[in-house]
């Protein structure tokens, strides 16, 4: 299980990022301090830290220094201009993100920074061989894709909420058949994982991939 450390001393965004970690099924825990966070690098080890720039016991570029040697570290910051984004990836952060940002964004990245991402998101090469090199007509159906994926999230979810485990494979069956067409690798690996294990685990991957896939278009 993948562990995720937190460090945030606000509580609204300690409370919303949190939150959207915990959606990917991984282990994580908060801490509101960097004095906090050096007890839980005692405690156990991590895969990834998310800290904040700024916290009442210092600044992320001072402190990244005392992280675990090895920990790739996602920096988050409300004011985050060019300057000091160079500034903390040369302190050691592997990326930096402005916070709030949409939970799409944050997921990719964690998954990202995580080695959780194999499968590419679009695989362009498909399909285009799909469409006889026809760059026009790929645009075209992704642009339908894109109207047509929230929907049928919507869907999915709808199904496996009533149990009704046949709708959700006639959505599911219908949507791998777009994501193979199109090379939407990723989503179609996730809507794979829902068919064989339908639960709330899997339910939570695929609509964080869904909405990847759709903003990577």
């Amino acid at each position: 299980m993948t562990d995720i450390l937190l460090i945030e001393d606000d509580d609204i965004s300690r409370a919303y990022l949190g939150e959207a970690i915990g959606r990917l099924l991984v282990q994580w825990r908060a801490c509101a301090s960097f004095r906090e966070a050096r007890d839980a690098f005692r405690q156990g080890r991590f895969d990834l830290i998310v800290s904040d720039c700024n916290l009442p016991d210092g600044d992320l570029f001072g402190a990244i220094g005392e992280f675990p040697p090895g920990v790739p570290v996602l920096a988050l910051s409300a004011e985050l201009d060019a300057a000091t984004r160079t500034r903390l990836l040369a302190a050691g952060a592997a990326e930096a993100m402005a916070k709030p940002m949409p939970v799409g964004d944050l997921h990719a990245a964690v998954l990202r920074l995580c080695g959780l991402d194999s499968a590419p998101l679009w695989n362009p090469d498909k399909a285009l061989r799909a469409l006889a090199q026809n760059p026009q007509a790929v645009a075209s159906l992704k642009a339908l894709f894109q109207a047509e994926v929230p929907a049928m999230s919507a869907a999915v979810r709808a199904a496996l909420d009533a149990g009704d485990l046949k709708t959700l494979g006639d959505v599911l069956h219908k949507l791998k058949a777009s994501c193979g067409f199109l090379g939407a690798e990723r989503l179609l690996a996730e809507c794979r994982a829902l068919e064989a294990a339908p639960g709330p685990e899997a339910l939570a991957r695929f609509e964080c991939v869904c909405a990847e896939t759709l903003a990577a278009i």
